[in-house]
């Protein structure tokens, strides 16, 4: 059956020593948004932690994407920044974010889109969720057309303390953020649970992470879905079904998702 091809091919992944194999992967669905993905490659090059993988899982863009990624290889070795790319036939997300985890190498696995900003301790907040049979699960804070066309005209100030306040204030501005109060950064568990932070009742496929073991058990997207949305939905509730844990926090590995 076409839709579940991912847990045939486990036995196919690459074998390296434990000491050059990246422990997280981050797999970043994109499709012609060539300025969208330098200003990602650029948040992720702010990380707290270096040690991890980024697969860009392209659904068909054309060259300008490949050339981005092209341009942000000098600061990146060519086996932590891979283009998993194929051919643009209409919606297939499922199918290519599949194909990027068969080739990426990290046991635990970051879900994102390629059309946000990521918190510059984003991987280590994933990374510190990591658990056998787990899947977590973070928000985003969605900016406006306004913010968002600030941070596209000044790259260089991506977390400046201009644009942390910029951030925050744009929920009153006439094109306002959906709650930009989550760009506030909360680690301390006890406070996150006394603010109701703790509790995500679904699945947003642009920000969660989960062991590469669970991802196989569930066996990946399901590829027959060729519609947009739903994809993510549909993995939720198989992982639900097999008892897996799972956990969610706003306010933690902070995304911010542009107009």
């Amino acid at each position: 059956m076409r839709g579940w091809p991912i847990i045939r091919l486990v036995g196919q992944r690459l074998k390296a020593e434990a000491m050059s194999v990246p422990k997280v992967s981050l797999i970043a669905t994109t499709y012609n948004q060539p300025v969208d993905l330098d200003l990602y490659l650029t948040s992720l090059s702010r990380q707290t932690i270096a040690d991890f993988q980024i697969v860009i899982a392209d659904d068909g863009s054309d060259a300008r994407s490949q050339e981005v990624v092209a341009r942000h290889r000098d600061v990146w070795a060519r086996e932590r920044l891979l283009h998993v790319w194929h051919e643009d036939s209409g919606y297939r997300k499922a199918m290519i974010v599949n194909e990027g985890v068969r080739q990426s190498t990290g046991e635990w696995l970051i879900f994102t889109d390629s059309d946000h900003l990521v918190h510059p301790r984003f991987v280590e907040d994933h990374l510190s969720q990591r658990a056998a049979r787990t899947l977590f699960m973070g928000r985003r804070v969605d900016l406006g057309r306004g913010i968002s066309e600030w941070v596209r005209q000044h790259p260089k100030k991506i977390f400046t303390r201009e644009f942390w306040l910029r951030v925050l204030i744009s929920g009153w501005s006439s094109t306002p953020s959906h709650n930009p109060q989550r760009a506030l950064r909360i680690a301390n568990h006890s406070l996150a649970h006394f603010l109701k932070l703790d509790h995500v009742p679904n699945l947003l496929g642009s920000n969660f992470s989960m062991d590469r073991a669970l991802f196989y058990e569930v066996n990946g997207f399901n590829e027959e879905n060729e519609h947009y949305w739903g994809e993510d939905g549909d993995l939720f509730a198989r992982v639900s079904h097999v008892g897996a844990t799972i956990r969610g926090r706003k306010n933690f590995a902070v995304q911010l998702h542009l107009w």
